[in-house]
């Protein structure tokens, strides 16, 4: 017996399936190995990117910043939250913001061998590490009147002029105050290119308005201060005021960027806001103070881009294909717009945005650092011009640390699709990709109905509870409301009709509806993805049972494992032949018992003959007790009896009616001692019949097999008109029960 080890050579080549599964075999192993190397990389750059976000002493900027908001807010005399009028305004400057900067004990000051300090010592402490970079800044900004306003006819004499709000078009710029030596208005507008638009509560305001300055002398500052407070200053078309300062601690490095802003109004309103914001060397230089901890940031950061500029190219490659026009002809780039379909590809894309932007407004804040220069400046000629303006750095270190919070969320977030080996991972993974559709048709469900009630309880509560006062609160304020994390008694307490009204709506529409709704599109996709994941692992476990029988019958054929089993316990053996022929008998019996069964219950009735249809159809029925059947045979036909060798293995038989089993005396294959020898064109002949009877068998099947086929797709469109009927009967039916319910409730 010749042993069979598998196609090899060009055999490979010639079989199709082998073929395929070498070809399946090498990809996945190279699959397998990508896979494994891109889920280390991905580790690799999650810990990189953690360590980087993290790498800020958070702990000291806390502190920092908590020392500063007690010195001149909380702790102060008067905190920022007494200030409600210009009179406020200024007793809060002489009380808490003066004494904040220069101390209490002001004596120091007036001393004949006091020397003015270029970096202003923060408290008048001398051995204290905070110092006033620079000068304080006070800026204000007023608007024209009669803009955006219009007093009523009744009271036009006496209140001749109005302010209205602030916008850049009605900003007044006029010089106004008392006149100076030189004839002039003693306020001056001053306009400032560097600067940019600083958003409140209230507005936005533009760069420039009517600045002071208040420097490390002591009683230059407060003479200044007190003699703009008496000449108005602030006057009834004033709407912001901003106190900016720097403070810097030289033990720490730190720089605390602080903006002190009051903003007005028309109603006479005050709205106060304390920014601090801590910047440290690593800001304002890539190398920062040079130490080893900025080295490996940097490299760090460096490092990081390398990953996102390979991973630009990999996922480049995924949707740029090329077309190609023939041969020898250039191939055109091509977009496979398929690929954005997969919210994973847009998760991506917008996670790698996001650092390239991040690292962008770095490099922004990076440009922006002041010249160190206040350490060289006169201090008696300090003023306006003299003060270090860090407030772009704060706002751009600012966006940073929001930007690096945000794509810290995806990023992370993004491990889900590295390690969809487990297999709740694999679920989590089909059910985000399969309600992909759903969720877009729910979210535009969901934001429609929530914009009403923004717009429902701004208008009923705008005016009256701070928290609804804008769109943007308002809707903070629900959003936090479906986390059970807000209080909506003071909107009943309000208004009790009104108010209970829409919170039912709300409770009604957003909990009971749409978030069910939200609900039960999850559990139907978490439900696909589970039988979708169900299906999958059993055709795996099916293609292992098959790799696994394959295995072993390859084995059993080479090693040849059952001549070897009936070499050396025959006795064995053999019985172990006898009980699977045992085996192969009792299930014909049953087979036999099934089909008597059958026509038992048709009543004699036969079952609809298939004709050629059949699949035994034209085949030799296997005779019983010739041979035993092997493992993996068809049942329908008999065995393979081997190769021929000669003519005595064939049985000629004689027929006239035709093709169908007719042969001649067709004499010896080879030369055997048995039978007549076989001309050369008898065997011809004989190989023709055969070829054409099985050509013919077939389009014999195949034509019976297309009239089964059509007679059944007609029996099914039958049944299905008959169930259309029954349908449209229950539904006529059911209208006709929903009216009668109706007419007998509506008494009720």
């Amino acid at each position: 017996m010749a042993e069979n080890t598998g196609p090899t050579g060009l055999e490979v080549l010639v079989n199709e399936k082998a073929f395929n599964d070498l070809l399946a075999q090498q990809r996945g192993a190279l699959a397998i190995l990508k896979q494994g190397f891109n889920v280390i990389l991905f580790i690799g750059f999650l810990i990189l990117y953690t360590v980087l976000a993290l790498g800020e002493p958070l702990d000291d900027f806390r502190a920092y910043e908590g020392y500063i908001r007690r010195r001149f807010d909380t702790d102060a005399a008067m905190p920022i939250a007494d200030v409600d009028s210009s009179y406020n305004f200024w007793e809060y400057m002489r009380t808490s913001f003066i004494p904040g900067i220069y101390g209490n004990d002001t004596s120091i000051y007036f001393m004949p061998d006091y020397s003015v300090q270029k970096l202003m010592t923060i408290g008048g402490d001398e051995a204290h590490s905070n110092r006033l970079y620079g000068t304080v800044r006070m800026r204000m900004v007023k608007t024209l009147s009669d803009q955006d306003c219009k007093v009523a006819d009744g009271f036009a004499s006496a209140f001749p002029q109005c302010y209205g709000g602030y916008s850049e078009a009605s900003e007044d710029k006029s010089s106004y105050g008392p006149i100076n030596s030189i004839g002039d208005a003693e306020f001056d507008y001053t306009k400032m290119e560097a600067g940019s638009t600083i958003c409140g509560s209230l507005s936005c305001y533009g760069p420039g308005g009517f600045i002071e300055a208040l420097t490390s002398t002591y009683n230059a500052s407060y003479t200044r201060l007190l003699y703009i407070e008496n000449s108005g200053w602030i006057s009834q078309g004033t709407r912001a005021v901003f106190v900016d300062f720097t403070i810097y601690n030289f033990n720490s490095g730190y720089y605390a960027v602080c903006s002190i802003l009051f903003e007005v109004a028309p109603s006479g309103h005050w709205v106060h806001t304390f920014d601090v914001q801590i910047l440290m060397e690593r800001h304002l230089a890539p190398l920062g103070t040079g130490e080893m901890s900025d080295w490996m940031t940097l490299v760090g950061e460096i490092v990081l881009l390398g990953f996102v500029v390979r991973q630009i190219m990999e996922e480049a490659a995924e949707f740029i294909g090329c077309r190609n026009r023939g041969a020898g002809k250039i191939k055109i780039p091509r977009i496979k717009m398929e690929y954005f379909r997969d919210a994973w590809n847009i998760l991506d894309w917008l996670n790698l945005l996001l650092i390239i932007v991040t690292f962008v407004i770095r490099l922004n804040t990076w440009s922006l650092t002041p010249p160190v220069d206040v350490l060289f400046n006169d201090a008696a000629g300090q003023g306006v011009s003299t003060f270090v303006d860090f407030s772009p750095l704060a706002k751009n270190v600012r966006t940073i640390r929001e930007l690096i919070a945000f794509n810290a969320v995806l990023t992370w977030f993004k491990a889900v699709k590295y390690i969809d080996v487990f297999p709740y991972i694999a679920f989590l993974m089909q059910t985000v990709q399969g309600s992909q559709r759903h969720l877009l048709t729910w979210f535009c469900i969901f934001s429609t109905s929530l914009m009403g009630f923004v717009l429902a309880f701004t208008f009923a509560f705008g005016a009256e509870d701070p928290v609804f006062s804008t769109p943007w609160k308002t809707f903070v304020v629900l959003v936090r409301t479906l986390l059970g994390d807000s209080d909506m008694a003071t909107v009943h307490e309000r208004a009790p009709f009104t108010g209970a009204l829409l919170l039912i709506a709300f409770v009604a529409i957003i909990f009971f509806t749409v978030m069910q709704l939200f609900v039960s599109l999850m559990l139907g996709a978490l439900q696909d993805a589970k039988l979708t994941e169900e299906l999958k692992q059993a055709r795996q476990w099916h293609e292992l049972v098959e790799r696994t029988t394959e295995l072993m019958v390859t084995v059993s054929v080479t090693f040849r494992l059952e001549e070897r089993f009936k070499e050396f316990v025959p006795g064995l053996y053999y019985r172990y032949r006898r009980w699977k022929r045992g085996r192969y008998e009792h299930e014909l019996r049953r087979e036999e018992s099934y089909e008597e069964r059958q026509a038992k219950d048709l009543g004699g009735r036969q079952p609809l003959p298939l004709g050629a249809a059949s699949p035994s159809w034209g085949r030799i029925k296997v005779k019983q007790g010739v041979m035993v059947q092997n493992d993996g045979e068809d049942s329908g036909s008999e065995p393979d009896l081997g190769p021929l060798h000669h003519a005595s293995q064939l049985r000629a038989v004689e027929d006239n009616s035709g093709r169908r089993g007719s042969q001649s005396s067709l004499g010896s294959l080879d030369s055997g001692p048995k039978g007549p020898h076989a001309t050369e064109d008898q065997v011809i002949d004989l190989v023709m019949e055969s070829a054409g009877y099985i050509a013919d068998g077939v389009v014999e099947r195949t034509g019976a097999a297309k009239s089964l086929l059509f007679s059944e797709m007609t029996e099914a469109r039958d049944i299905l008109r008959n169930i259309t009927t029954v349908v449209e009967v229950l539904n006529r039916r059911a209208r006709d029960l929903e009216l009668q319910q109706q007419q007998f409730t509506r008494h009720f």
